[in-house]
């Protein structure tokens, strides 16, 4: 049975553990001289790119930022942010036409127009869990669109429409904002 003491964690030994690991694979199971870190100016990256330039220098880190068609200009600014002040190079790669030649909005956008048939160009969406506070129940996700004049609606998607959309968002720009 878990307990609470299940989620107790030193976490000064839990991080040189992981970085003893990313040395061992990065330097010697993979015999590369660095990492180059997808950096998307979230937590999980950001983390990902501290531990990197702890376990094998800042010299040895660079954080590639990856911006496209859906992605805000606070996320690329927050990826420069860490890696000034992680002292590690950055270098951004603009993504977006490749994701639009392989078909990745437009199967976006199909998935979408399942439940918002209207949905077009100057749109904005992002699937959503529920709040916490509303209680212990299911966290089923919702999409929520905005039009250009934004209004702003919300529908859960039908089982196929959701993994068409998460696919597409996630070949092209992670997790749907």
């Amino acid at each position: 049975m878990l307990s609470l003491d299940t989620l107790k964690l030193d976490a000064a030994a839990a991080v040189a553990e992981i970085e003893q690991a990313i040395r061992e694979q990065v330097l010697g199971t993979l015999r590369r001289r660095g990492a180059v870190v997808g950096v998307s100016g979230g937590v999980d990256s950001a983390v990902v790119a501290a531990l990197c330039a702890r376990a094998l220098g800042r010299e040895r880190v660079l954080a590639l930022l990856m911006p496209e068609r859906d992605s805000g200009a606070a996320g690329l600014a927050l990826g420069r942010s860490l890696a000034a002040h992680l002292g590690v190079a950055a270098l951004v790669e603009d993504v977006g036409p490749i994701l639009a030649a392989a078909g990745c909005y437009e199967r976006q956008n199909a998935a979408i127009r399942q439940v918002f048939p209207d949905y077009g160009e100057g749109w904005r969406c992002k699937v959503v869990l529920p709040p916490a506070v509303e209680g212990e129940r299911l966290n089923v996700s919702q999409l929520v669109v905005e039009t250009p004049s934004g209004e702003r609606r919300s529908a859960r998607l039908p089982l196929e429409a959701y993994l068409q959309l998460i696919a597409a968002r996630t070949s092209s720009s992670g997790p749907a904002r």
